[in-house]
């Protein structure tokens, strides 16, 4: 990867783990004058999951400012390409390390328009 953080909403984040796969969404089965089946779809959409650990309060509260936009937002992954999400989980969650310090998992899914 060319860089370690991801920009959500403008904001930087270092993140230690990245998941991503694609989604097929709509479309229907189809059969072919040759008889075989196939699926055909209308679009793919993309998701994400990033693991961000080791963080302090004050970021804490940035993630959760974004989560509380509930509503689209800018997303630029490492790779400089730039998408519009939104945060999809229907409860901000977090895991207290240590006193102070958290690991969050930020599950981001792109928005067609």
């Amino acid at each position: 990867m060319s860089q370690v953080f991801i920009l959500l909403n403008g904001k930087p984040f270092r993140f230690v783990n990245r998941d991503y796969k694609e989604i097929d969404v709509g479309g229907d089965w189809k059969t072919l004058l040759n008889g075989n089946v196939t699926r055909d779809y209308s679009t793919t959409i993309s998701q994400w999951l990033f693991q961000i650990h080791g963080i302090d309060k004050k970021t804490l509260d940035r993630l959760k400012t974004i989560y509380d936009l509930k509503t689209n937002f800018s997303f630029t992954d490492y790779d400089s390409k730039t998408y519009t999400v939104v945060w999809f989980a229907t409860e901000f969650t977090y895991e207290e390390r240590y006193p102070g310090i958290f690991n969050i998992e930020v599950p981001l899914r792109e928005v067609i328009s």
